[in-house]
């Protein structure tokens, strides 16, 4: 069994250096975590292949094309450790 967590991340991430990490103008930058949740349902891959016709990204994902998983998951139980 594995566990799932989740972070909200601080204002700072709209700065200029994350645009600029965003954009492949350089090449180190780290998101300040203002809060870390442990999610209480777990989203298997099978589930999320079968529902939402997901699929492992290799580098990164656009959220835009999963919304309605966005939204499940904004809405799940969870409970803040930090």
């Amino acid at each position: 069994m594995y566990n799932s967590y989740m972070a909200d991340l601080t204002e700072e991430v709209n700065s200029k250096e994350v645009k600029e990490f965003n954009n492949g103008l350089m090449t180190k930058y780290a998101y300040h975590i203002k809060h870390v949740y442990k999610i209480n349902k777990i989203l298997d891959l099978k589930y999320l292949r079968e529902k939402y016709n997901f699929r492992p990204p290799q580098a990164f994902m656009y959220t835009d094309n999963y919304k309605e998983l966005i939204e499940e998951i904004l809405n799940i139980k969870k409970d803040k450790i930090r």
